[in-house]
C-alpha cells in the first residue's frame, strides 16, 4: 500500500511549490488533502489519519501545535512530522524541534531539503519509529510556556532517549558524533555534532565552550584554575580549557562575582573557584 502525506501550509504559492517537490520526487507518496488552517489541518488528520504530516508552524487560526495538542489529547495517533519554519520568525518555535529533536526545515523550502526530511520520514516509517515521547515533549513544553527541562538524544540504531539536562556533565565532539557524559559515570554517544546542543543550550543554559571539543555544564564546575587552564567537576575530574575557553571562563566567573551579595562566606566560595583568574 503506498505511503500518504498531507500538507498543512496557509500560503497557496508556497503550498504549490511544495506540492510540486512532493509530486516530483516522491512520486510514490500519495497526497491525501491540504490544508490551511487549524481547523481545516485537524480534520485532514483525524480523517484521512496520514503516514507523514508536512505541517507549517504559523497557520490561519493558531499554529499546527494546536493541532497536534488536540489530537494528541483525543488519543488519535499521530503522524511522521516534518515542520516548516519561517525564518528569524518563530525562533522560540525552532529551538524547541531542536529540543525535541523533530525534523524541520525553514522557509524558502528548499528541494533537497525537503527530499532528505521525507528520506527521513520514510526510513522512520520502516522503523516504526512513532516519535511519540518527542511530540509530548514538545507539546507539553509549549503549553507550560517555560524552558526545556529534558533534550532528545538520537543514538547509535536510530535509538533516541530523552535525558535531563541538570544530569549533563559536559559534552565532548569526536568526530561527527558527540559524547556525553552524565552524572554517575554513564556516558552516550549522540549521532549529531556539537554545534547542535551549544545552538539548542545556548539561550536557556549555562554550557561552557572550554575547548573546541569540550562544552560544560557551569553548573558542574566545582573549581575553575585559572593559572593552568583547568576546570575541576563537581564529581572530581579535570578537565583542560584551551587559551580562548580559559578567557572564557575568566569572564564567566568574573561576572558570577559581580552578582554575588558583597558580604557573607558565598561570596568567599566563589572567589576560591576562580582563584587565578586574575
Amino acid at each position: 500500500m503506498p505511503k500518504t502525506i498531507a500538507l498543512v501550509e496557509d500560503t497557496l504559492a508556497s503550498l504549490s511549490v511544495i506540492r510540486h517537490f512532493v509530486e516530483k520526487n516522491h512520486p510514490a507518496l500519495r497526497i491525501v488533502g491540504e490544508a490551511r488552517s487549524v481547523d481545516e489541518a485537524y480534520e485532514l488528520l483525524a480523517q484521512k489519519r496520514p503516514d507523514i504530516a508536512l505541517l507549517d508552524i504559523d497557520i490561519i487560526g493558531g499554529t499546527s501545535f494546536d493541532v497536534l495538542a488536540r489530537l494528541d489529547a483525543e488519543g488519535r495517533p499521530l503522524p511522521q512530522l516534518i515542520f516548516i519554519t519561517a525564518y528569524g520568525v518563530v525562533e522560540n518555535a525552532t529551538k524547541a524541534l531542536r529540543y525535541a529533536a523533530l525534523d524541520f526545515i525553514t522557509k524558502t523550502v528548499d528541494e533537497h531539503l525537503l527530499t532528505a526530511a521525507l528520506d527521513r520520514a520514510i526510513a522512520r516509517l520502516a522503523a516504526q519509529d512513532s516519535m511519540v515521547d518527542e511530540i509530548r515533549l514538545l507539546l507539553d513544553q509549549q503549553r507550560r510556556g517555560d524552558r526545556f527541562d529534558r533534550i532528545s538524544v538520537q543514538l547509535a540504531g536510530g535509538v533516541r532517549r530523552l535525558v535531563p539536562i541538570g544530569d549533563i556533565l559536559y559534552f565532548e565532539a569526536d568526530g561527527v558524533v558527540t559524547r556525553l557524559v552524565l552524572r554517575g559515570g554513564e556516558r552516550l554517544v549522540a549521532h549529531v555534532n556539537l554545534g547542535h546542543f551549544k545552538r539548542t543550550l545556548h539561550d536557556d543554559y549555562e554550557f561552557l565552550l572550554i575547548h573546541q571539543s569540550l562544552l560544560v555544564n557551569a553548573d558542574c564546575i566545582h573549581h575553575f584554575d585559572g593559572r593552568v587552564g583547568e576546570v575541576k567537576l563537581t564529581t572530581g575530574e579535570r578537565l583542560a580549557a584551551s587559551r580562548t575557553g580559559t578567557t572564557l571562563l575568566r569572564e564567566y566567573f568574573k561576572r558570577k562575582e559581580e552578582r554575588m551579595p558583597a558580604a557573607g562566606g558565598v561570596l568567599g566560595k566563589v572567589r576560591e573557584w576562580v582563584r587565578g583568574w586574575r
